[in-house]
């Protein structure tokens, strides 16, 4: 899973719109959108503003929890 990807799941599993996230993180929409699709990084202090945004640590964000195969 990349980064973008992981925002972008996060995000949506909030019900936040590119546009809400990106307004309450402090970031340009546009940016985020490319980070979402691949087509940009991400700095470190962006990712933390998007983790403030949606309410998580930058642990939690690279936490994954995986389902166990039982």
């Amino acid at each position: 899973m990349t980064v973008g990807s992981r925002i972008k799941e996060l995000r949506e599993k909030r019900g936040f719109t590119q546009n809400r996230l990106a307004e309450w993180a402090g970031v340009s929409r546009t940016h985020l959108r490319r980070v979402e699709l691949g087509e940009a990084d991400i700095t470190v202090g962006h990712l933390t503003l998007i983790c403030d945004a949606l309410g998580i640590s930058l642990r939690e964000f690279f936490s994954i929890r995986r389902k166990s195969r039982i």
